[in-house]
């Protein structure tokens, strides 16, 4: 009967955890959240930029949205969402996946240099419809090569790259630019199983032995 018992209770908290992982992504920055930009790519006037949670000191990299809109030095975190301000445009799943690949380092031929970096960004400036022309890529076959592994993977953004809405006002009512954030690294279902699994196991263990 215990042993039964042991098992219905395992048999929850698997379905609870499946349940929390695919709903939540933990980020590092919240609404209202004081923003101190750090570094941009010279090359761009935009990103790989560097930013600084004020409050508690979280850094971040990231690539903007809006090309013509400028960000100043401190700004405000209006909103995590999936568009942009004030256009109302949803993030496209292929700047979501481009991003996404270079923050984790296992984008193909991505060397993290000052003209990679320009190339990530004119291709979200190209598919978020910022540019009024095709971009001149420094290396044109690698964003080609990109974007054929994205078309291959079939990737969908459920929600891990989001769009940080940030203003240039604390009272966040004049826009400033749209810039990208990846979720942080959280434990993967199978593991926090495999732990709530050893908890539960050396505590039935524990009990028999009393």
């Amino acid at each position: 009967m215990k042993f039964f018992k042991l098992l219905v209770l395992l048999m929850i908290l698997g379905s609870l955890l499946r349940i929390d992982s695919s709903m939540a992504y933990s980020f590092g920055i919240e609404v209202n959240d004081k923003i101190e930009g750090l570094v941009y790519n010279p090359l761009t006037d935009a990103g790989e930029f560097t930013f600084r949670a004020v409050d508690d000191g979280y850094i971040w990299n990231s690539y903007c949205l809006e090309k013509s809109v400028g960000l100043p030095y401190w700004s405000y975190v209006g909103g995590l969402s999936d568009r942009t301000v004030p256009t109302d445009d949803v993030l496209s799943d292929w700047s979501a996946w481009l991003f996404r690949e270079a923050m984790l380092g296992s984008l193909s031929g991505f060397n993290n240099n000052t003209q990679d970096q320009h190339d990530i960004q004119y291709a979200i400036w190209w598919e978020e419809n910022e540019l009024a022309s095709a971009p001149s890529y420094y290396d044109p076959s690698t964003v080609a090569t990109w974007r054929s592994a994205f078309d291959a993977s079939g990737w969908i953004n459920d929600g891990q790259v989001q769009v940080v809405n940030m203003y240039r006002d604390v009272d966040l009512t004049n826009h400033a630019q749209d810039q990208l954030i990846l979720a942080n690294p959280v434990p993967e279902p199978t593991t926090v199983m495999l732990f709530c699994v050893g908890l539960l196991g050396l505590t039935y263990t524990a009990r028999k032995r009393d």
